[in-house]
């Protein structure tokens, strides 16, 4: 196979994110606490993977050990790959 070849399956078959958002996980006494800015349903996603975890990395260091776990997430709740490096993976 061509490189061409490949590169025009590999961009046909990419999935093209319409944002992203900052996914926030802490504990509260019991109870496991999940929440997410921008608001999907009421505010513009974040339009670059860039921005987010820019975002991301500021709002961690604004709130210290208040969240187990922020990262970025597409606009369908899935996980941005290689969060674990970037930022502050999950701790249960």
């Amino acid at each position: 196979m061509k490189l061409k070849e490949a590169l025009k399956i590999i961009k046909e078959n990419s999935k093209k994110s319409k944002g992203y958002m900052i996914e926030l996980v802490r504990f509260n006494k019991d109870k496991l606490e999940i929440d997410c800015f921008p608001d999907k349903e009421s505010e513009e996603l974040i339009k670059t993977e860039q921005k987010a975890w820019e975002l991301a990395e500021q709002f961690a260091k604004a709130t210290g050990n208040k969240y187990s776990s922020i990262r970025v997430v597409d606009e369908n709740y899935n996980d941005i790959n290689e969060y674990k490096e970037k930022l502050k993976p999950p701790k249960y």
